[in-house]
């Protein structure tokens, strides 16, 4: 009975041991992270998990302007980093989950220049992937190095506005801080060249409508019987209708 017991035990502690933890927390680098956060309280489930490849959720986000449409909300470099993280934690969210974006950079302004912190929220329902803006330029890094810790900022709401103004073409607005995108495409597999079907029988036919010289027409026919493209009996069928046309 210990015996069985003990093997029970030891089954249950190795399935716990072999069944890996799921992400997550995607740690850029510091003061930059993509996490799954609990889905705010009274919202509606999402349409998670949500497959959309790293490139078309990029395309997406570069599309996305501040209120004076001279500023993408994301720089260049700022998308490097975050497209994978993002779509990966897209595909691992529950219907429970938001995908919450913290990413602070100085976005090509110069060594000189401070780092500033887009906060940002994630979610798809139906076939609409949502964005919720928190923070578009916040100077959070400089105080946090400087060991006066500030507050977290949000990450954009559901139940309230911000004060982050976007826009973006192909989104519709439904708040300043609040855009919906249509669901990329899945990316379509090109099909594979069909083999072009040959044949021995497909030289006589070339031939035949070839507009050659009778004589360059015999001497190509006689080098395809002689390497055995076509055989005797072609070879003196064609011979004749050659010819006959002379």
């Amino acid at each position: 009975m210990n015996k069985l017991l003990l093997g029970a035990g030891l089954a249950v502690v190795t399935s716990l041991v072999a069944a890996p933890a799921r992400r997550s927390t995607w740690d850029l680098r510091q003061f930059n992270w993509v996490k799954l956060m609990e889905r705010e309280r009274g919202a509606e489930p999402n349409a998670h998990p949500a497959r959309i490849q790293p490139e078309a959720l990029r395309a997406v986000l570069e599309s996305v302007m501040l209120a004076d449409g001279a500023e993408p909300l994301f720089s260049r470099d700022d998308l490097d980093r975050f497209q994978g993280p993002l779509a990966e934690a897209l595909a691992l969210a529950t219907a429970d989950e938001d995908v919450v974006v913290f990413c602070t950079s100085r976005r090509d302004a110069g060594i000189l220049a401070p780092e500033l912190t887009v906060t940002a929220r994630l979610f798809v329902k139906g076939d609409r992937l949502n964005l919720l803006v928190g923070e578009t330029r916040l100077e959070f890094a400089g105080p946090a190095r400087a060991h006066v810790t500030p507050p977290l900022p949000g990450y954009g709401s559901r139940a309230g506005a911000g004060q982050a103004v976007l826009k973006a073409e192909r989104a519709q607005s439904l708040r300043p801080d609040w855009l919906v995108f249509p669901l990329p495409e899945p990316r379509k597999v090109a099909e594979p060249p069909r083999p072009v079907q040959t044949g021995v029988r497909s030289v006589p036919l070339q031939i035949q409508g070839a507009k050659a010289p009778a004589e360059e027409r015999l001497r190509t026919l006689k080098r395809l019987r002689e390497d055995g493209l076509i055989t005797d009996e072609e070879y003196r069928e064609k011979r004749k209708e050659i010819l006959k046309e002379l």
